[in-house]
C-alpha cells in the first residue's frame, strides 16, 4: 500500500494542473514499439548474469499541452536472469525466464521539441515462468509458474525523442517494487524485477 500511495503522489505531482492549461493543443497518437531488453533479478544469489531479449507492443500518447502528455502502453516483455559458467571444462547455463504483459502508465514532460522525460508506474501480469538448465549438450526445462507472484509493480523512468512525423526512440529503466519470489527453490531471498530498455517505434495521429 505504501508503494502505491507514493507512486500516486509522484504521478499527480508530475502531471500538475499546468498540464491542462492549454487544451487547444491536445492530441491523441497511437502506434507500436519494439525494443531490446536487458533484465535481471535483484536480490539473487545464484542468477547474477543479465538476460538480453526483447519487448514489443502497442503505445498511445495523449498530449494535454505542448509540454505535458500521458503515455499508455501494452507490452509483451521477456524478463528474468541467468547464471553462466564453466564447470570442470563443461559449459553450463541456468536461467529463469519470466514472460509478462506490462502496462506502463507514464507522465511525459517535453524538455524541448521532441525530447521528453517520462515517469510513472508499471503494472505487470506474469504469463508464464520456467527454469532451464543447459549443460554440455543436455537441456532441461521445468515450469515454475507457481513459484512466482502473478502481479508485479514497478516504477519506470526514462527519456525519449519523437520526430515531427511520428518516429521515436528512447531508453527506460524499470525497477520492481514487490517481491516476486513465491517459493522458488533455486533462490531463497526476495527477488525484484529490473529491466533496461532501448526501443523505437512509430506513432500516428
Amino acid at each position: 500500500m505504501k508503494y502505491t500511495t507514493a507512486l500516486v503522489i509522484i504521478f499527480i505531482t508530475f502531471l500538475s494542473p499546468t498540464a491542462f492549461a492549454q487544451e487547444q493543443h491536445s492530441t491523441l497518437e497511437y502506434g507500436a514499439k519494439f525494443g531490446l531488453s536487458i533484465s535481471e533479478l535483484k536480490g539473487t544469489e545464484n542468477l547474477k548474469s543479465l538476460r538480453s531479449t526483447f519487448t514489443a507492443g502497442l503505445i498511445s500518447e495523449y498530449s494535454f499541452s505542448e509540454k505535458y502528455a500521458l503515455q499508455l502502453e501494452l507490452l509483451y516483455s521477456r524478463q528474468g536472469s541467468t547464471n553462466r559458467g564453466n564447470e570442470q571444462g563443461s559449459y553450463f547455463e541456468d536461467s529463469v525466464n519470466l514472460n509478462y504483459f506490462n502496462l506502463p502508465i507514464l507522465g511525459k514532460y517535453y524538455i524541448n521539441k521532441g525530447l521528453a522525460f517520462e515517469l510513472g508506474p508499471q503494472f505487470g501480469y506474469l504469463i508464464n515462468a520456467n527454469y532451464e538448465n543447459k549443460q554440455a549438450e543436455n537441456s532441461n526445462k521445468i515450469n515454475v509458474d507457481d513459484d512466482f507472484e502473478t502481479l508485479d509493480m514497478s516504477i519506470s523512468a526514462g527519456v525519449s525523442y519523437k520526430t515531427d512525423w511520428g518516429f521515436f526512440v528512447g531508453a527506460r529503466y524499470s525497477l520492481g517494487l514487490n517481491n516476486i519470489n513465491d517459493g522458488f527453490n533455486f533462490e531463497s531471498g526476495n527477488l525484484n524485477n529490473a529491466v533496461f530498455q532501448l526501443y523505437f517505434g512509430y506513432l500516428i495521429k
